[in-house]
């Protein structure tokens, strides 16, 4: 008697929560959070970025240091103090010694070592050392 008494107690049960139900709930459960995960790599994997630090226009050669190319970048380089963020770029590369040419850029200080002496003709910019250099 127990045991048919039992039986009916979990064949109720088993109707009252189908293990369907909970099989098609996980299911929709795993889906969705698969979804999410596709979605959230989709957006982020198509965004383009750019690893550059600063954008800038070529401005000509200076007067001060032969043959170097000055730089007026749109925001303040590695702490420099400069009155209107003009610069001295070392390692410019020639395709990129082009008056008026938009460009992005990397950039660093120049050590000790690499400083060399300008006439005291012009404005006195400061110096960097292009790194990584792109038009823009």
């Amino acid at each position: 008697m127990k045991f048919s008494a039992e039986k009916s107690r979990l064949r109720k049960a088993a109707k009252r929560y189908p293990l369907k139900k909970m099989n098609k709930r996980m299911l929709n459960i795993g889906r969705a959070l698969l979804l999410s995960f596709i979605l959230a790599l989709a957006f982020t994997s198509c965004r383009k970025f750019s690893h550059y630090k600063y954008t800038g226009l070529v401005v000509g050669k200076g007067i001060d240091c032969g043959e170097t190319f000055l730089i007026k970048s749109n925001q303040k380089i590695n702490d420099v103090d400069n009155l209107d963020l003009t610069y001295y770029a070392d390692q410019l590369p020639n395709d990129m010694k082009i008056d008026g040419l938009e460009i992005k850029f990397n950039c660093r200080v120049p050590t000790a070592s690499e400083l060399y002496p300008c006439t005291s003709l012009g404005a006195a910019y400061s110096h960097i050392v292009i790194t990584e250099i792109e038009k823009k």
